[in-house]
């Protein structure tokens, strides 16, 4: 089973950047549950900090296969350095690193999101029900217009 991950950055996030809140460690604990259950064998995330972080890390815990989806080339070259060490060891632990464009372009993050869809067949979403616009948003959208499952883990 083959599961994209797409939800919000840590600061549309109860848990914001805090590693250790109870709400950020609950939803982690959620998701290798699941992870497990449904027998993924493959983890597609988009590199992002918060979510996309969140999952990559949880399926580095259980062994699964890391395919990281890199909007551009120079994704993360302005984060904060905790930040970008986490996205670089990611990048060292992946089974593949797939960058979709080469520079940065307005449309770079929906490409890379689509690319994400079209190549699982689950979506592990985080959304919060009250957003309707932004790239989560967009991308479980998208994912359902093309019939793939998605397990929304907003608490």
């Amino acid at each position: 089973m083959i599961v994209a991950g797409t939800g919000h950055r840590p600061q549309f996030c109860p848990c914001g950047f805090n590693e250790n809140h109870p709400w950020l460690l609950d939803l982690k604990s959620s998701l290798v549950v699941e992870l497990v259950a449904k027998e993924v064998t493959t983890v597609i995330s988009g590199a992002a900090i918060g979510y996309d972080t969140w999952l990559a890390e949880c399926a580095l815990e259980l062994n699964i296969d890391l395919h990281l989806y890199v909007p551009f080339e120079e994704q993360g070259a302005t984060w904060p350095q905790k930040s970008r060490d986490k996205l670089n060891l990611l990048k060292n632990k992946a089974k593949e690193v797939k960058v979709i464009n080469s520079y940065y372009s307005k449309n770079c993050f929906f490409k890379r999101d689509e690319e994400m869809i079209k190549n699982c067949e689950e979506v592990f979403s985080l959304l919060d029900p009250y957003k309707t616009s932004g790239g989560t948003y967009y991308t479980v959208k998208y994912a359902k217009k093309l019939g793939r499952p998605i397990t929304n883990f907003w608490k």
